[in-house]
């Protein structure tokens, strides 16, 4: 097997009319910033080697394989690793990843290059680069603070087939006045302007208005395309208004005005679109949302009619008392609210979902849909999930992902397999090698006693320290209000902040002679 026309999909988004595709909360190809192969467990760093992937044919075949060839703490030089692809017996290089961080967590640079098979050794082209900030912004995401780029990549004739490139102009270090979008030609070898996006900022640093303009190769101008306009009351935005460029003048498209209540949750989300006839703005459809406490319980979904707001469709939320989801109803409304379908979760005492059910309201009852069902270990570690339709008396089979770990809580073996109608048949797998560090020998990975991961979360967050330095663990919001303090002991915690909404949250851990440290964290 040769590897033709490639975009890169292990990591890479399409670059094809990448001006088109690039918006506010999509600047990036790079798929995680906090993804870096290191796992802090009881003072031993995890380091992931090698992964291995296989398709089942009658066994077991090879197919592709990534192996680790520098450590970035090894003699100052950064991580890399080589991807392979297996033809004909014989692994075959394919990529090398380049990367390098600020610290351990956050990359400074990520770069990759193409194996050429005419030259039998690394290309001279690069198909990925991207030079980071310090910095991950919670409007922008992963900022650059260089030029960037991603190509397509032909890797039977070795040569570049297309690409993107973004070339951004800083505000200050952690947003954009703007941004520049290439497109690469690959018959002329040129790079060609495609796009302009510059933005505006109000004091506290929100985006208050963001331009889009294309590039006209005829007149050799960046041409208007849309406009963006937000108002704000603090940090919570109010108006969100939408137009485009007709011939010489800007023309309302379509607005969204955003009410909140008293708790500074929001109430009214509601859509306009604006009538060039009579030049007012239409009222659309609006989103009203109920809340108890911190909760969202109902969002409900109304058309406009020109005088009134008719109900469409609403959804209902029930939790438990972690802020877990329970049950996510939808209701139609042809006249008087009616059940649609019904979602339905279980979850174990970590706080991990066990099931996931979905049913359809069918003359007059719940009927099943489908069902996922997840099972842990004694780590809470994702052992299986399967996943079932229901045939009219019984659930069936139908796929299911099954792990398997180490010691450590490293993931040894990742299986996917498919249902027959009678016997279940492998279908792929990874395997995944680790090997074991001292943590208290690697300064570099190590330069702080604290370590918070995942980073960004959904909410369920694992703190480390090296030692037993600190005792009391604290959270604050954003507004630096806060949300959560308790004692610890040990070199492990795990808390779930998952009840406090999404944000910024700052991790601090002290002790009774003043000493401190902090982390910030993302929940999406």
């Amino acid at each position: 097997m040769k590897k033709s026309l490639v975009v890169l999909s292990i990591i890479l988004l399409s670059v094809s009319s990448i001006a088109q595709q690039i918006t506010l909360n999509q600047l990036t190809g790079v798929e995680n910033k906090n993804a870096v192969p290191v796992r802090n467990v009881n003072a031993i760093v995890q380091v992931l080697d090698s992964t291995i992937d296989y398709v089942y044919n009658s066994g077991w075949e090879f197919t592709e394989k990534e192996i680790t060839t520098v450590r970035h703490w090894e003699s100052g030089f950064p991580y890399e690793k080589i991807a392979y692809f297996y033809d004909a017996g014989v692994w075959n290089e394919f990529i090398k990843y380049h990367l390098e961080w600020y610290d351990s967590v956050m990359y400074k640079m990520y770069t990759v290059l193409p194996w050429n098979s005419f030259l039998l050794d690394w290309g001279n082209d690069t198909i990925m680069h991207y030079c980071f900030t310090n910095y991950e912004s919670t409007q922008l995401g992963m900022m650059y603070n260089d030029i960037s780029f991603m190509m397509a990549y032909d890797f039977n004739t070795n040569q570049l087939t297309g690409g993107g490139k973004i070339i951004p102009v800083m505000y200050n270090d952690t947003l954009y006045e703007k941004y520049y979008v290439y497109d690469y030609n690959d018959a002329s070898g040129i790079w060609e302007p495609g796009a302009k996006y510059q933005f505006t900022y109000t004091t506290e640093g929100l985006v208050q208005t963001l331009l889009h303009q294309d590039y006209n190769s005829a007149t050799s101008l960046y041409e208007n395309v849309d406009h963006k306009f937000f108002a704000y009351s603090g940090t919570d935005k109010l108006i969100e208004v939408n137009q485009n460029w007709i011939t010489d003048h800007w023309e309302n498209d379509s607005k969204i005005e955003y009410t909140y209540n008293a708790s500074n949750q929001n109430e009214y989300k509601i859509s306009y679109t604006w009538d060039n006839v009579n030049d007012e703005w239409d009222i659309v459809d609006r989103h009203v949302y109920t809340y108890s406490g911190n909760d969202l319980t109902i969002d409900a979904y109304q058309v406009y009619n020109g005088s009134s707001y008719n109900n469409s469709y609403r959804l209902v939320y029930t939790y438990d008392g972690n802020g877990n989801v329970l049950t996510r109803r939808q209701d139609l409304y042809p006249g008087s609210w009616e059940y649609n379908s019904l979602l339905e979760y279980t979850y174990n005492s970590n706080n991990d979902r066990l099931t996931l059910k979905s049913s359809n309201w069918i003359g007059g009852a719940w009927v099943n849909s489908y069902l996922y069902t997840y099972t842990y270990n004694s780590n809470f570690d994702l052992t299986e999930q399967l996943y079932q339709t229901w045939s009219g008396s019984a659930w069936v089979n139908v796929d299911k992902y099954e792990n398997t770990y180490d010691a450590y809580y490293n993931r040894t073996e990742h299986v996917f397999s498919t249902w027959s109608g009678s016997a279940w048949e492998y279908d792929n797998k990874t395997e995944y090698y680790w090997s074991q560090y001292d943590a208290n020998g690697i300064s570099e990975l190590f330069n702080s006693s604290m370590n918070v991961f995942p980073n960004p979360s959904s909410g369920l967050i694992n703190i480390d320290q090296v030692d037993d330095h600190f005792n009391m663990l604290s959270v604050y919001d954003e507004s630096g209000k806060i949300v959560m303090t308790k004692e610890i002991n040990g070199h492990h915690e795990m808390i779930n902040l998952k009840q406090f909404g999404t944000g910024i949250f700052i991790i601090t851990l002290s002790n009774e002679f003043g000493e401190s440290e902090s982390r910030k964290l993302m929940v999406y």
